[in-house]
């Protein structure tokens, strides 16, 4: 196993063959340099989840036709409201493949935003996301896709709080864990 990132970033641009790269961190967030033009990238971690994987693969083989509504929901601690929107709009772009007509957006301070976004060919976004979740809670989020055949979701139905793949209960109260792509 790699010892520190730039060792797994290394690995990981020789793998896939892509151009060797250097890992910087600022304002926290994270990109890579490209060394041969100095060209910096940001990272997006969120595209290589597997329950967003799977939600782009049940659009792109067919599974859902007629895709009407994206309905996407995140409560946080953290306190950029702006970046959980960056995240979720890219992540509605990346998931249909389309582009953006129009946004409109509702915030209540800089805690709570509503947005509902047009894309093209007719798709409709809803966004909520919150920073007023106590600190240490675990982020709770929803991505769900309404189309005319079919509704996909990376949550189970009707569950609010996203579930782990082991519970581990002990003398130091509950621990949980979920199962990862340790690579990426």
């Amino acid at each position: 196993m790699w010892k520190n990132k730039k060792q797994a970033l290394d690995g990981l641009c020789e793998k896939y063959s892509v151009a060797k790269g250097e890992f910087v961190e600022k304002d926290g967030k994270c990109f890579v340099r490209n060394t041969s033009d100095g060209k910096m990238t940001e990272l997006l971690p969120w595209r290589v989840e597997r329950r967003f994987i799977e939600l782009q693969k049940i659009i792109t083989d067919g599974t859902l036709e007629g895709l009407s509504t994206f309905r996407f929901a995140r409560i946080s601690h953290e306190d950029n409201l702006t970046d959980q929107l960056k995240k979720e709009l890219d992540l509605a772009l990346w998931l249909s493949k389309r582009n953006m007509i129009s946004l409109f957006a509702v915030c209540g301070g800089e805690g709570t935003a509503n947005v509902i976004v047009k894309l093209d060919g007719g798709l409709n976004v809803s966004i909520e996301c919150s920073t007023q979740l106590p600190a240490g809670q675990e982020v709770i989020d929803r991505h769900e896709i309404i189309a005319s055949r079919g509704v996909a979701s990376d949550r189970v139905v009707d569950t609010q709080i996203p579930q782990a793949s082991v519970y581990l209960y002990n003398n130091r109260g509950e621990q949980r864990y979920t199962d990862t792509d340790e690579e990426l």
